[in-house]
């Protein structure tokens, strides 16, 4: 192989005595990538006209943009709210190329039927109806430095400019007959294109091409890797620009059996593929091939159906990626330490929210109360102290035995206050609050007889074995009140974003949810005392109680997030999986018969094979880090239906009432075919009741690169929404364009002299990447012959 790409083949041999060796450099006829531009249909496609005009209602929400309807839908001066449209009829026609093919396809120049959308406006039953046009124009300002190749016949300007200008060969199929099938010949005064002349400045006038030539419809295994990354339904690609590829696949859950088994992470599946990086220098041979996860519908996949009043979930987003987190809930606590603290305020309540209260006994600090003890005899009433016991419902006792004293002094330890304080700093400690309330009960009273033990015979612990006849002890007897709900409240944070530092997701977390249980926890304390006669203590005397309230904290809701995509205001129709079976249901990310859409951008450095069964969307630029095109840096994208610039809209209108009555797809006021005066001001800029106007660009892109060769087998290559939203820039590929069917990327608009755009204006220049070891190339079919073998050049020397 030459660094041309050619095959050298030699032959030595002798003849009359003399050696001589001949060289021929031999090369395949020029593949499909030897031209620039393909088509089989200068037209849109009628899958894409169908499905962008689909059956939907508008909202009218303002007398202003009424008034701007034609009076011939309009009918009465009232402010419809609705204007319902029916699916569109006549699409098919954008299927038939211009010229007949055979007697019973007649073909769009003799077919009289006109795409149309009809309707009717709800308040009035007038009947509007809408035109679709098919045909697309190489325009004036068009140039082509690529060979051209169409299978349809070509529209030069639509009658107005200068034309386009073709740097190298154009070909049509107007006008070929190879004898069985009949293309018809040129009628436009036998020139083979339709409308205005070709631009001077053209090297080239299109020609009838010497053949047939043809692309699959569909992705098929000739020329394909056999251990290529297979991936199935929704798939984001992003091209790390040094030979790798970040891929997350949700809906791939089991391995291809052919794919090379570095194509996927080590482990279960059974979450699908997220944030896994390939080497496709190395991998899958260079190949990535995004597949249908399911049979797609007869009809087609449907739309997503998010709306800006939905929220989001796997039910209507095309990516739902959720992560979870495991909260538990905060240990159960009783009082809060501050009010635990502030003891001279609290007064007991069996309530919740009691916390600290004790009871009110007749001390300095407490008062009178019908719990506990009545009296606390001093020296300044008796002068007798614990010479002589008091009473057990004295609180002088108490504090006696506390202070283990039988002196007729004044006890030198405030008991109650002490074991006041010792509770409260255990309460504020939590040391028994990791539990519920029943666990907590058992801990408090464990802790309450442990600091009352003090004052027990010979400051015996409680309970303790072979008490004699008369021994005393204080016990703490704890009961549980009727619990309340309480507060809620968030437990952490989020977990971590699963697509962090991907700008096409959006991200969505909350932490885990808790709520309280209040239950009051009542402590009450009894003296007692052991009888050797009855080996048992009695019920004893109460002396004092004291309630604090216990928070048990049970999980409501786990932690959880995801990463999502499309946005909410987002009214891009994006296709989306379908229930099994039901293949009119859309339900986003849960559906088992998700189309094989891939979702890419990056900077490639290698050569990379990009293919889906379905559609190809650039999110972003997708550029070679070196010289594109060459032996080393080289792309293709290969959709089975459509390649697609990311452009996403939303609704200018917000009103959540105007919305919710206005189709998934569409904005409120979109008056579009409707209107019955101009919708440009004088200076040729659109008014604010442009249908245009009713979407607004959520992104601002700008300019974007695609350093790519682009096949769209059965579809085009597009813009979203490329007739809404003011012009954001331009989209620049550096390649070649291979489609069935042309798609638009932006209108342009003018009025007085001046321009009004939307979408993108598409640029694009052609790199021959014929020598460019791509490792894969849609086999085109040549029906002349079979890309024969031609002789570039023969010499001839001595031995």
């Amino acid at each position: 192989m030459t660094a041309d790409g050619y095959v050298r083949v030699s032959s030595t041999g002798t003849s009359t005595g003399i050696r001589r060796t001949l060289v021929a450099d031999l090369s395949l006829a020029p593949s499909i990538l030897s031209y620039g531009y393909y088509t089989d249909y200068e037209t849109l496609s009628p899958a894409f006209l169908t499905d962008y005009n689909s059956k939907h209602s508008i909202y009218l929400s303002n007398s202003t943009t009424y008034s701007k309807v034609s009076s011939t839908y309009r009918g009465s001066t009232s402010v419809p709210q609705t204007v319902s449209w029916k699916d569109p009829t006549g699409t098919q026609l954008c299927g038939e190329h211009w010229y007949r093919e055979s007697a019973t396809i007649p073909g769009r120049a003799a077919d009289t039927t006109v795409p149309t959308q009809t309707g009717s406006l709800i308040t009035n039953r007038t009947s509007p109806s809408a035109t679709l046009g098919c045909d697309l124009v190489f325009t004036t300002g068009m140039i082509e430095d690529g060979k051209t190749y169409t299978r349809d016949a070509i529209d030069v300007s639509n009658g107005s400019g200068n034309g386009p200008i073709f740097n190298q060969p154009v070909y049509t199929l107007w006008g070929y007959n190879d004898g069985h099938e009949n293309f018809t010949s040129p009628s436009n005064g036998g020139q083979p294109w339709r409308g205005d002349s070709i631009s001077s400045s053209s090297l080239y006038k299109p020609v009838v091409a010497p053949y047939d030539l043809t692309l699959p419809p569909t992705i098929g295994s000739d020329g394909l890797a056999t251990n290529a990354c297979v991936y199935y339904g929704p798939t984001r690609v992003v091209l790390n620009g040094d030979g790798t590829a970040t891929v997350t696949s949700p809906s791939t859950t089991v391995r291809d059996s052919g794919s090379d088994v570095n194509c996927y992470p080590s482990g279960s599946l059974d979450n699908g593929i997220r944030n896994f990086q390939i080497d496709y220098a190395t991998v899958g041979g260079s190949t990535v091939y995004v597949k249908n996860l399911g049979t797609a519908p007869a009809t087609g996949w449907p739309d997503n159906p998010t709306k800006l009043t939905n929220t989001p979930a796997a039910n209507n987003e095309v990516f739902w990626l959720p992560v979870s987190g495991v909260a538990t809930p905060d240990s159960s606590t009783s009082a809060a330490p501050s009010t635990c603290a502030n003891t001279s305020t609290q007064k007991y309540s069996a309530a919740v929210n009691a916390q600290c209260a004790w009871t009110n006994v007749a001390t300095s600090t407490d008062a009178s109360s019908t719990t506990g003890w009545t009296a606390y005899t001093t020296s300044s009433t008796t002068g007798t102290n614990c010479a002589k016991p008091p009473a057990a419902t004295d609180q002088l006792l108490f504090q006696c035995e506390y202070n283990h004293s039988t002196s007729t002094s004044a006890p030198s330890t405030n008991a109650y206050a002490a074991v006041r304080s010792t509770m409260q700093s255990f309460l504020n400690s939590n040391s028994c609050a990791t539990g519920l309330a029943a666990a907590f009960k058992t801990c408090l009273q464990t802790q309450a007889n442990s600091a009352l033990s003090t004052a027990n015979t010979s400051q015996h612990p409680f309970n303790y074995t072979s008490p004699a006849n008369g021994d005393h002890q204080y016990a703490a007897t704890v009961t549980l009140g009727t619990p309340v709900t309480g507060s809620t409240q968030n437990v952490g944070s989020a977990p971590a974003n699963p697509t962090a530092g991907d700008t096409l997701f959006s991200y969505t977390g909350t932490p885990g949810q808790e709520q309280s249980t209040l239950t009051p926890v009542t402590t009450t304390v009894y003296r007692q005392t052991y009888s050797s006669t009855s080996k048992s203590w009695s019920a004893g005397t109460a002396q004092f109680t004291f309630t604090t309230t216990h928070n048990d904290w049970v999980m409501t809701a786990q932690p959880s997030g995801a990463s999502y995509f499309p946005q909410l205001p987002d009214v891009t129709d994006y296709n989306s999986g379908t229930t099994s079976g039901s293949p009119s249901v859309a339900v986003g990310s849960t559906g088992n018969l998700q189309p094989g859409d891939l979702y890419i951008q990056g900077r490639n450095n290698g050569q990379l094979s990009v293919l889906a069964q379905n559609d190809i969307i650039a999110t972003g630029d997708i550029t070679d880090t070196g010289t594109t095109g060459s032996d080393t840096q080289a792309v293709d994208l290969v959709a089975g239906k459509d390649v697609r610039n990311y452009h996403p809209v939303s609704c200018v209108d917000t009103n959540a009432t105007d919305i919710n009555n206005t189709s998934p797809g569409w904005c409120p006021n979109d008056i579009s075919d409707l209107t019955s005066s101009s919708l440009q001001n004088s200076d040729g800029s659109f008014t604010a009741q442009a249908p245009q106007l009713q979407y607004q660009n959520m992104t601002q892109t700008g300019d974007h690169t695609i350093d790519a060769a682009i096949f769209t087998l059965s579809g085009s290559f597009r813009t979203d929404n490329y007739d809404r939203a003011p012009w954001v820039g331009n989209v620049l590929v550096n390649g070649g364009l291979y489609q069935s069917h042309r798609g638009g990327n932006g209108t342009t608009h003018t009025y007085n002299g001046n321009t009004v755009r939307t979408g993108l204006s598409l640029n694009y220049t052609y790199v021959d990447l014929e020598r460019a070891n791509l490792p894969y190339a849609p086999p085109a079919s040549n029906s002349a012959n079979p890309r024969p073998w031609n002789v570039v050049s023969i010499s001839a020397g001595g031995p």
